[in-house]
């Protein structure tokens, strides 16, 4: 039995221009011949490429980019992305239409959560000069967790100083302490050699809302009011949501292969 699969991510990919994804997108879709300029566009190569004669399974990954643009720019909770879902949800439901009968399974995730950053809640560490000149280089990773590359033999004073400026605001917390405690998964010997200089030396943890920051010189200033990447449940809680032809699915004996968590309707669905 033909069987292709869908995966539909509702994320994209971060612009500080204020410029819409799409127009931006629209850009790559023509260098590289994708066909896709426009919401409808998104929808409509899904499902051709779901429903395409030839290959008996076939796995499609659709990537959509706005609702994280506007989710950084208007925050989470705003009425622009608040309408923008309900735009993904007029296509969403035109395209499930489409793939009626066509033994295709749609999974909507996403890669991350979001919270909203308040700015006095910005940390901005150029303005803490005593603190900025241990850095050895800019932050790096993301604004809710970042690696700090501190300067020889100043990793301590640098932890200390934090805490001392800042308070619960941020946990300085030395890298090779998180990699030993498993949060980058479990160990087993066979990280790549690069892997530990892509950490930096203190890796910096936030509490909720606190977004420190460093701008190097004549960098342009922008704030973003959504965030990601923390260790807040709003972060970290990603959906895997199957669409009910999921349920037909099971009616029939198919197995998908492994469990799906968090779906009541398709609890009986595992491997």
């Amino acid at each position: 039995m033909p069987i292709a699969a869908v995966l539909f991510d509702f994320d994209g990919t971060l612009v500080d221009t204020r410029t819409a994804s799409w127009p931006l997108f629209a850009q790559t879709s023509r260098e590289f011949d994708l066909g896709i300029e426009t919401r409808e566009q998104f929808f409509d190569r899904i499902v051709e490429a779901s429903s395409a004669p030839g290959a008996d399974r076939r796995f499609v990954y659709a990537y959509y980019p706005e609702i994280d643009s506007i989710s950084h720019d208007c925050g989470p909770d705003s009425l622009e992305v608040a309408a923008e879902l309900w735009r993904i949800d007029q296509g969403y439901a035109r395209m499930l239409e489409r793939l009626r009968g066509t033994d295709t399974a749609v999974l909507v995730t996403a890669d991350h959560g979001f919270i909203e950053a308040p700015v006095e809640r910005n940390l901005e560490l150029d303005r803490h000069p005593g603190i900025a000149a241990m850095l050895a280089r800019p932050l790096c990773g993301e604004r809710r967790l970042a690696y700090a590359y501190v300067r020889p033999g100043q990793s301590e004073a640098f932890s200390r100083a934090l805490v001392a400026e800042f308070g619960d605001a941020v946990q300085p917390v030395p890298s090779a302490q998180l990699v030993s405690e498993g949060w980058f998964g479990p160990a087993r010997g066979h990280d790549h050699p690069a892997f530990h200089g892509r950490i930096g030396d203190v890796t910096l943890l936030r509490a909720p809302g606190w977004t420190p920051m460093d701008w190097r010189p004549g960098e342009r200033r922008h704030r973003l009011i959504g965030v990601h990447g923390g260790t807040t449940a709003e972060e970290m809680a990603v959906p895997l949501l199957p669409d009910a032809m999921l349920a037909e699915w099971n009616a029939k004996g198919i197995r998908l292969g492994y469990p799906l968590p968090g779906s009541p309707q398709n609890s009986d669905i595992n491997a």
